[in-house]
């Protein structure tokens, strides 16, 4: 792929070269897609940690 793109003419793409920018588009928008999912589990998953740290700390210093 990234043959591909450092081969591309810039000047007058044909339909096929069209083509393979849509394909290309379209994988990269499904990649990003899967990785929105993705990151969003990780970031709930520590803010769930992060809030129980937090809670922790909170009870250690209350009993200071």
């Amino acid at each position: 792929m990234l043959n591909y793109i450092s081969n591309k003419k810039v000047n007058n793409p044909s339909k096929s070269t069209k083509n393979i920018d849509k394909a290309i588009l379209k994988m990269m928008q499904r990649g990003y897609l899967e990785m929105a999912d993705i990151n969003l589990s990780i970031s709930n998953l520590y803010f769930q940690i992060e809030s129980e740290v937090q809670s922790y700390y909170d009870n250690i210093v209350e009993c200071e």
